[in-house]
């Protein structure tokens, strides 16, 4: 496997959004927790108690999708496309409401 690391490197893999995140900042304690803790928080995020702090603390607007979970391969890739373009200008969250 290539990894693309360079000495000293960073690199976080994930199994959604844009997969592989290069840190290319200073190697200081808060800035490390802070590249980690942006980078590991999903573009869109499960709308319930314990992420609704997340989805309002930037201050940014913020788009709900309400949807069953039919079909939510074709709603996943339709959001992330989304909110690939536009995360950093707006919050997205979904719920579901199928319960």
């Amino acid at each position: 496997m290539q990894f693309d690391a360079q000495n000293p490197g960073l690199i976080l893999y994930k199994q959604y959004d844009d997969r592989k995140n290069v840190y290319s900042g200073p190697f200081a304690s808060k800035n490390l927790k802070d590249w980690i803790d942006d980078m590991s928080t999903p573009w869109v995020r499960e709308f319930n108690e314990k992420t609704v702090q997340h989805v309002f603390k930037s201050g940014n607007p913020a788009v709900f999708f309400f949807r069953s979970n039919q079909n939510s391969e074709k709603l996943d890739e339709i959001e992330n496309n989304l909110a690939a373009d536009l995360k950093d200008k707006i919050a997205f969250a979904k719920a579901d409401l199928s319960h």
